[in-house]
């Protein structure tokens, strides 16, 4: 099988999303330590916030470091199991 990509450019693509999928869950981790430490910051705007953050968090944890190992290998070899679409 062919790869997309050469094994520099695989391994430049894997460590830049891999920066971008860290960033994504140590700021939303942030997010909702502050909301949770500062009692003055618990308002409603601020719980929509943390809403956000933590449904962002879980993309982040789920669904990102999925997406980086399709991308880099050019194939999805998970099996059909994980697959979005059944025919």
């Amino acid at each position: 099988m062919q790869l997309a990509y050469t094994e520099w450019q695989a391994a430049l693509i894997a460590a830049t999303c891999g920066l971008i999928v860290v960033g994504t869950i140590v700021g939303n981790v942030l997010v909702c330590t502050a909301v949770a430490i500062v009692r003055r910051l618990r308002t409603p705007s601020n719980l929509l916030i943390v809403s956000l953050a933590v449904s962002d968090l879980l993309v982040a944890v789920l669904v990102m470091p999925l997406a980086v190992a399709y991308e880099v290998m050019g194939h999805w070899s998970y099996g059909h199991c994980w697959t979005s679409s059944y025919k």
